[in-house]
């Protein structure tokens, strides 16, 4: 969904949007149901972050851009003080960690056979002779 705002400019789909949004929601509705003003939601852009390996990732921070390890590290911390209750964050570090030491890589979103297997040269003939053969009734077709 697009969401223009400040300028006109789209929202990026991200946790942090949503997060903001949602806090937003909840003192709106809080607002509304004590007859009090509701002012209009405003995004603070708190900086962005990505995994780009293992043990590396980027960071802009809006106030410092770093990557490597420290970016990676931080990464981590970040997702999971964000998460919700303790045993949350408790089993998430543990899968997280039980992961990184036996070099576990998870769940990947391209999933399937990883390779395309080659058509045989017996297959290729006989799909060349039937467009050939089909080209040549439409060249008969157009000439009657």
């Amino acid at each position: 969904a697009h969401f223009a705002h400040q300028g006109d400019k789209p929202l990026p789909g991200t946790a942090a949007v949503a997060m903001q949004m949602g806090s937003y929601l909840a003192k709106a509705v809080k607002a509304k149901l004590t007859s009090k003003a509701v002012s209009a939601f405003s995004y603070k852009d708190k900086g962005s972050m990505a995994v780009i390996g293992r043990n590396e990732a980027v960071a802009d921070l809006n106030f410092m851009k770093m990557s490597g390890f420290p970016a990676w590290f931080i990464w981590i911390f970040v997702h999971i003080y964000f998460l919700i209750e303790f045993d949350n964050k408790l089993l998430v570090l543990l899968q997280w960690g039980w992961n990184y030491f036996t070099y576990q890589r998870g769940a990947r979103l391209i999933t399937g056979d990883d390779s395309i297997p080659a058509l045989s040269e017996a297959v290729m003939n006989e799909i060349e002779t039937e467009l050939v053969t089909v080209a040549d009734s439409k060249k008969e077709a157009i000439k009657a």
